[in-house]
């Protein structure tokens, strides 16, 4: 396959991947980052917070839960990488589960 032209781009669409029993939609074209969590108060607020203190903007955010209460999921698909330290420190917070990250320029 020939490398693509600098004008030209691969996009990728997921379709409906399930994350631990959750079906999920997002496009993998971005820094994305997979958040585990239980279905408690300031979790969003939390991880958004600390995005915006590290100056990493949002293209696209899903929210996902099994039940209220229960086990939940965040989706954040970001303009600029996701910082390594970042994930760290969030999953060391109450109620996180995992957190996993892809930056597409390692992927280069």
């Amino acid at each position: 396959m020939p490398p693509l032209a600098a004008e030209e781009s691969v996009s990728v669409k997921f379709a409906d991947p399930e994350i631990d029993g959750i079906r999920t939609n997002f496009s993998g074209e971005h820094n994305t980052m997979i958040v585990h969590n239980m279905d408690t108060p300031g979790h969003v607020a939390q991880v958004t917070t600390v995005l915006a203190q590290k100056n990493v903007n949002i293209a696209s955010m899903q929210l996902y839960r099994n039940t209220k209460g229960g086990y939940a999921v965040m989706i954040i698909e970001c303009d600029d990488a996701i910082p390594e330290n970042m994930i760290n420190w969030l999953q060391d917070l109450d109620g996180m589960i995992k957190i996993t990250s892809y930056n597409t320029e390692e992927a280069l």
